[in-house]
């Protein structure tokens, strides 16, 4: 199965999922992001790393992406973070570290060998 049938089938089994059950997160940088996107109409998955994968369907196309977020700009992704998030931005997989005064910080992915 390709990545963007996997992401299909992905959304299409959250949107049957009960909202209710997506609970904003205590981290208050956490939380301003999720209410952010949630306006914005994403839905936002909040399970571990990457702080969150968000996806939404606009027209008949899936947006998703991966998200780190950080309470300030000066604060670093971990080296596995960016490891990950690099390699999978080689892949074309949108990542991005966010912080409350920067908002969206595209993480590029290095030349692979």
């Amino acid at each position: 199965m390709n990545i963007n049938k996997m992401v299909a089938k992905l959304v299409n089994n959250f949107n049957d999922y009960p909202l209710s059950k997506i609970l904003r997160p205590k981290n208050e940088s956490e939380r301003k992001f999720f209410d952010m996107m949630v306006k914005q109409g994403w839905l936002c998955s909040k399970k571990g790393f990457p702080d969150f994968f968000v996806f939404k369907k606009v027209n008949n196309e899936i947006r998703i992406g991966l998200v780190e977020i950080k309470p300030y700009q000066d604060r670093k992704l971990k080296k596995m973070q960016l490891m990950i998030m690099e390699l999978l931005s080689n892949y074309g997989v949108p990542c991005y570290k966010w912080t409350p005064e920067d908002g969206f910080v595209k993480i590029i992915g290095k030349k692979l060998k």
